[in-house]
């Protein structure tokens, strides 16, 4: 199959790394300045000079940076919190942001967070070594102070006691934590403290679902991993050696029984993928990166039946949503450093010279010889309104 490149429109100092989908906006430097871009290709008559910009993952608003320091601007780049802080957040929690400072204990710096208001307040001052949002109905969050961990709320009321010495949920809908109170003495406890599942002696605990969870016996480091249900029941009597910690809510998880072959469980223990494969990664969608061996350039794709669906060649694969070239399925491909663009036969589609290409609402964003571009479906590019213009002006 004959290649194709991508036509020549790297015309971007730099992008951020996706469309925003609140005003289906990119932010775009050209020459010194940021702009926003549209779909239709037009940039924003408002710019802004500065070190990095990055949009908020559910608001209109954007983390910027100046002089190494980060606050945030507005969709038209007027200033809400003035840029005075080592790391904001770009993420809304209930109209709060998480925000980051250096301070100096002897001769080491450590990072402690803070929840600040859109009105430049502190809510929650920086007393605190490490916070992790559990919950935003109510707001709750686990916070760790002195080597120790609790739960607290926005007023800063103890919800429950600094006595843990580690505390993680599963995720911001879990009603559960797992709560270990001693050196590997592990609990799992509801948000009022109450003991749900009890310590076993020699057991770790870890969330697999929403409805079971992992316990895994240290056999003289020969682990033993089961499921269990939130009524203690055992619900698979596979004893697995290794069950993957999922990024993401995915229905089919990795894990092995004996270090060396890997395959695909469901949250109850059954086999959905066999073990045959020397790495796994998670599923996206309906496909999986996974690994015949461990070499670099032995990777291929996967579906939820266990399908082949790219040959086992490259060193990085994703599926693309976008479907072109009469509506076939097409994949980023990374092969010595460089990326491209397959079809579902591992035919090169577009090739394989670009530094980086992501996929965002649609639309392709390459990176080519340290410039940008952005594509549309078909691999044309996104047409640029007066784009001479604006670099006239910059």
């Amino acid at each position: 199959m004959k290649t194709t490149k991508f036509q020549n429109n790297f015309i971007f100092n730099n992008i951020d790394s996706s469309f925003n989908e609140k005003d289906k906006t990119i932010l775009v430097k050209l020459g010194e300045y940021w702009h926003k871009l549209d779909t239709n290709g037009i940039l924003s008559k408002n710019k802004i000079k500065c070190d990095n910009l990055i949009s908020f993952f559910n608001s209109n608003l954007i983390v910027i940076t100046q002089n190494n320091k980060e606050g945030v601007i507005d969709s038209n780049f007027n200033v809400v919190i003035e840029p005075q802080y080592n790391t904001v957040e770009p993420y809304l929690y209930n109209e709060n942001l998480m925000i980051y400072q250096p301070f100096k204990e002897g001769k080491t710096t450590y990072y402690r967070p803070a929840i600040l208001d859109l009105k430049g307040n502190i809510v929650l001052d920086f007393k605190y070594d490490d916070l992790t949002i559990i919950s935003l109905e109510p707001f709750l969050l686990i916070a760790k102070i002195n080597n120790k961990y609790g739960v607290i709320n926005l007023k800063d009321e103890v919800i429950i006691p600094f006595e843990y010495e580690y505390l993680k949920p599963h995720n911001e809908r879990s009603k559960y934590l797992i709560a270990e109170k001693e050196y590997s003495n592990f609990d799992i406890i509801d948000i009022n403290n109450n003991i749900i599942i009890p310590f076993e002696k020699y057991c770790r605990m870890q969330f697999l679902s929403d409805e079971t969870f992992i316990k895994s016996y240290d056999k003289f480091t020969h682990y033993e991993n089961l499921i269990f249900d939130f009524n203690n029941n055992k619900v698979c009597d596979t004893k697995f050696k290794f069950i993957k910690d999922s990024d993401c809510d995915s229905d089919i998880i990795g894990a092995t029984i004996d270090f060396e072959n890997w395959g695909y469980i469901d949250k109850y223990g059954n086999t959905i993928i066999d073990f045959k494969y020397k790495d796994v990664h998670d599923f996206v969608g309906s496909y999986a990166f996974v690994a015949k061996d461990l070499t670099e350039k032995n990777h291929g794709l996967i579906d939820k039946n266990g399908n082949e669906i790219l040959p086992f060649k490259f060193s990085f694969v994703a599926p693309l949503e976008i479907k072109a070239l009469n509506n076939g399925e097409m994949f980023i491909i990374g092969q010595n450093g460089k990326f491209g663009i397959v079809d579902k036969k591992g035919n090169a589609v577009i090739d394989f010279i670009y530094d980086y290409i992501i996929e965002s609402m649609g639309y392709l964003i390459v990176t080519y010889k340290d410039k940008y571009g952005i594509f549309n479906s078909d691999f044309s590019p996104l047409e640029i309104k007066e784009v001479n213009l604006w670099k006239e002006k910059d």
